[in-house]
């Protein structure tokens, strides 16, 4: 048993966040109709008043039952409140789950009440004089109240779709502190009026209720653009300051239904990035109402973002600057982050996008081909940034590997290539492009529409679809695929 606080969404196919609670072997299950109690967790699962905990459940054998629902069912006490989930059907300990099919767990959650002293480990005695904040914080003396420095920016989901809503949630992540000082929409040539609430941390259980919720926005007669176009809003009266490494959520609702999104596979991916933050999918309201319950389907939120950097007391909050240390330099030890999306499109090449979330250097790649088949040679080529507009230009490209007669690890395998010679090194907030070429056409793939697309992560590097290649290098390119294999990398 796994647990991480906030949502689940968003998280289901890697263990980033996820603290194993529980371990047991030897679990003897009572029938259907019978819960079977577990043993004691070493110490409680601590979940603080008014906030999210996810929970993993999962054995090494087909044997667990669950219900079907297709409503927003939850079973209540005076404590708390257990939220309907996902069912995986394949082994393993984190896996992608079905879109759309939400089930009840069945079982018992054990639990007490914590006294007010107990919620949070006891604070050690202040230091005289206080050390001053490197960050933003809740609350803030008037020298201290963080404010916009600098140009603004943006950030846009312009991925445009035709499906009308009444609103939106969604949520960024942030790498750096910003404010939010302005958003556009994407709406019919109407005129409606519009409310934007925000919360920290995610939308998911806090849909159909204002608690938590605060209103930074409110404008009557807004009127849209019209498809494909972004109509710009008033400038909040004051900016929403998000903490660096938080997530924020957003309600944006209309009292029309002429909002428009675009469907997506999931809640909480990646549709659009900067240096400072990040834009995930969410959910739209197809009914009226400030906070209403949403269905299963994803979507993304299309418009824009406006925001600032911030300053709290003048010390702008970007990524510190760290002390010098006597300490030994950390030792790169690389890890495997593999894509899920295995395919059986085979192909001669192929482009993808990597964005790291902190400083990584990247070892080397994978790939996916067959057993018993050897491929003659293997290139793979890297440059700074998106492919995007590159792929037929050869000069923008630097080799990183040349591999010869490389033996397949099989179907639905990766098939570790060497390493490179020279680790690339990718800053946080960074896109990194690689291309993968062979003389075979034995590279498999699986088609994944459209190219740009950020299909995965693990919390520190989102990948992203691209397009498929002839055999010639830098020549012919073909649609958007989703890579089959993945990189080797360590934090820096």
């Amino acid at each position: 048993m796994y647990t991480r606080p906030g949502s689940f969404e968003g998280y289901t196919g890697s263990s980033f966040g996820w603290t194993l609670v529980h371990e047991e072997s030897g679990v003897e299950a009572q029938g259907l109709g019978q819960v079977q109690m577990l043993d004691q967790f070493n110490a409680p699962v601590v979940v603080e008043a008014n906030s999210i905990q996810a929970f993993r459940v999962v054995a090494n054998e087909k044997a667990l039952y669950g219900r079907r629902s297709g409503t927003s069912a939850e079973i209540n006490t005076a404590a708390l409140s257990l939220k309907l989930g996902r069912m995986s059907s394949t082994g393993g300990s984190f896996v992608q789950t079905p879109n759309g099919l939400s089930f009840i767990w069945n079982g018992i959650l054990e639990y007490c009440q914590l006294s007010d002293a107990s919620v949070l480990p006891p604070q050690p005695p202040a230091l005289q004089p206080p050390a001053p904040p490197t960050e933003p914080s809740t609350s803030f003396s008037p020298s201290q109240a963080p404010r916009c420095v600098g140009s603004t920016f943006e950030i846009l989901s312009d991925r445009f779709g035709i499906s009308f809503g009444y609103g939106f949630y969604f949520t960024i992540e942030t790498l750096t502190g910003v404010g939010i000082t302005n958003a556009g929409i994407h709406a019919t040539t109407s005129t409606f009026d519009i409310e934007i609430y925000t919360r920290l941390g995610p939308h998911e259980g806090f849909t159909d209720s204002s608690a938590g919720w605060e209103l930074v926005h409110q404008q009557a007669g807004v009127r849209g653009l019209g498809l494909g176009q972004i109509q710009m809003l008033d400038q909040f009266s004051a900016p929403v300051i998000v903490r660096a490494g938080a997530t924020q959520a957003f309600r944006l609702v209309s009292n029309q239904k002429i909002l428009l999104g675009r469907p997506a596979e999931f809640s909480g991916t990646e549709i659009a990035n900067s240096a400072q933050l990040s834009l995930k999918s969410g959910k739209m309201t197809s009914v009226s109402g400030t906070f209403t319950q949403t269905s299963n389907a994803n979507f993304n939120f299309n418009g824009i973002l406006e925001y600032c950097q911030i300053s709290a007391g003048g010390l702008r909050e970007l990524v510190p600057t760290p002390a010098p240390s006597s300490t030994p330099p950390k030792i790169c030890t690389l890890t495997a982050f593999n894509s899920r999306f295995f395919g059986i499109s085979s192909t001669f090449g192929y482009y993808f996008d990597i964005r790291a979330r902190s400083n990584i250097s990247i070892g080397g790649v994978q790939i996916h081909t067959l057993l018993g088949f050897p491929i003659d040679r293997v290139r793979v080529y890297t440059k700074e940034g998106s492919y995007a507009g590159y792929e037929t230009s050869s000069t923008s490209w630097n080799l990183a590997l040349e591999q010869f007669n490389i033996n397949g690890a099989g179907f639905y395998s990766s098939t570790e290539l060497d390493l490179f010679t020279e680790e690339i090194q990718v800053n946080a907030g960074a896109r990194q492009s690689f291309y993968v070429i062979s003389t075979q056409r034995r590279l498999f793939m699986r088609k994944f529409a459209p190219n740009g697309l950020s299909i995965q992560t693990d919390g520190t590097v989102s990948f992203y679809t691209g397009p498929s290649s002839q055999r010639n290098e830098f020549g012919t390119i073909g649609g958007p695929y989703a890579m089959n294999g993945g990189i080797r990398y360590c934090e820096r």
